[in-house]
């Protein structure tokens, strides 16, 4: 089997910025190369609530943030901007999706997830985007807030992270479901709530911007 993954990504960013892969299995032989599953991910910035700091909100989706607080915004566009270094932070959303998987007779055509990795900032065509490989670490640019910032519609499940403390740590996060989430063909991601009926979902976790992205 050969596994693949596509995905859009939707915020304002430079361009070496995270990069994400899906640790994903058809339920098929994996030598067995003429197999193919294609995954796709959606992958939406968004601002968060005041207070209720692990409610994502913005000018086109979620519901609005509950009385009394309001929806903080980061423009991504300058990573780690100087005059405020530290202390930007924002929530991203990923939704996780398949297109076309193809088995051998009798077996089912679904995707099954077992981990997400996520690399929090990356130097520009390093890595990542597709491949099996990691991107190239910018140093200590973008940091992971922690396992309490995570937030998910997928049902029946919890996520915990190899970082769940946050702050300063590996340039990858990886995100474990509590059980395996099995999503059929054709199943598009969709960042809408609530999620797909035909099974697809979506993990949000907070990040924070903490010195400015290298020269170059």
């Amino acid at each position: 089997m050969q596994v693949s993954q596509s995905g859009a990504a939707r915020w304002a960013i430079t361009g070496g910025l995270a990069a994400f892969l899906a640790i994903a299995a058809a339920g098929f032989p994996t030598q067995a190369h003429a197999f193919v599953c294609n995954g796709q991910f959606d992958i939406l910035q968004k601002g968060y609530c005041s207070t209720t700091t692990t409610q994502g909100c913005g000018t086109s989706f979620d519901a609005a943030c509950p009385a009394g607080e309001t929806c903080k915004t980061f423009n991504f566009f300058d990573p780690g901007d100087p005059e405020t270094d530290g202390a930007d932070q924002l929530r991203i959303s990923l939704a996780v999706g398949t297109s076309t998987i193809t088995g051998p007779a009798g077996a089912p055509d679904n995707m099954t997830v077992h981990k997400i990795r996520f690399d929090l900032d990356c130097v520009a065509n390093s890595g990542g985007n597709g491949t099996n490989t990691l991107c190239m670490d910018q140093g200590d640019v973008v940091e992971y807030t922690g396992d309490a910032s995570i937030s998910t519609d997928c049902p029946g499940v919890t996520w915990t992270s190899s970082q769940p403390l946050g702050g300063v740590g590996a340039n990858e996060v990886v995100f474990t479901p509590s059980a395996a989430i099995v999503i059929p063909q054709a199943c598009a991601p969709s960042q809408a709530s609530p999620p797909p009926a035909c099974g697809g979902c979506k993990l949000e976790f907070g990040v924070r911007v903490v010195h400015q992205e290298p020269a170059g």
